[in-house]
């Protein structure tokens, strides 16, 4: 028996919007399913080693045990196939209250875990900023860090912690601000958690 959790993306955003909302209820239902997750066979995953950094990332945050993950990159049969509905989709509607409760559930778990150590900081605005990136950088981004820098605003770069260093930042933040990208596709992982939330947008 196994719970068809979605593809294996090498894009943190999509993986997380798109390929890893049914994880709550899955987890919820059975906390010890084999969760079933496939890779495109020229992809060169072969296990769970070998996935994104983030995508383990975000199987811990859940709580998931390696021995559960089964990575498959051509058809198989499975004796009895949990599919759970995709809580959230891109340009689709919004989530039903009842997946917020879950993730909302996990966030408890992690932050209030006497294990946790994480997330002792906390910050009036922190600006999550994307001067780091390889490409969609703001012209002048430089400017507006050495701004905000000055005014005492917590200037945070995502990609140089794990995520739940990330998300420990966001959830003790009382004002966050997004430089439009997939950071902030971090924050679906809290649930209705969070504080106030401003987005630079980069478009249109």
């Amino acid at each position: 028996a196994g719970v068809w959790c979605g593809p294996v993306s090498n894009h943190f955003g999509h993986q997380i919007s798109e390929f890893s909302m049914r994880l709550p209820q899955s987890l919820i239902d059975n906390p010890d399913a084999c969760l079933i997750f496939s890779v495109m066979k020229d992809s060169g995953i072969i296990s769970l080693d070998n996935c994104p950094a983030f995508f383990r990332d975000i199987l811990d945050w859940f709580g998931v045990k390696p021995s559960q993950v089964l990575i498959v990159s051509k058809p198989i049969l499975v004796r009895t196939l949990v599919v759970f509905p995709q809580a959230e989709t891109l340009r689709g509607n919004e989530p039903l209250k009842d997946h917020l409760l879950m993730l909302n559930y996990f966030t408890s778990k992690n932050f209030f875990h006497p294990e946790f150590s994480l997330g002792q900081n906390f910050y009036d605005i922190t600006y999550v900023a994307r001067a780091n990136a390889k490409s969609g950088r703001w012209l002048g981004e430089g400017y507006l860090v050495s701004f905000l820098k000055n005014s005492r605003v917590n200037v945070f770069y995502p990609e140089k912690v794990s995520l739940k260093e990330q998300l420990a930042v966001y959830q003790n933040s009382r004002h966050l601000i997004f430089a439009e990208g997939s950071a902030i596709h971090a924050l679906q992982l809290l649930g209705d958690s969070l504080k106030k939330v401003t987005v630079f947008l980069r478009r249109s």
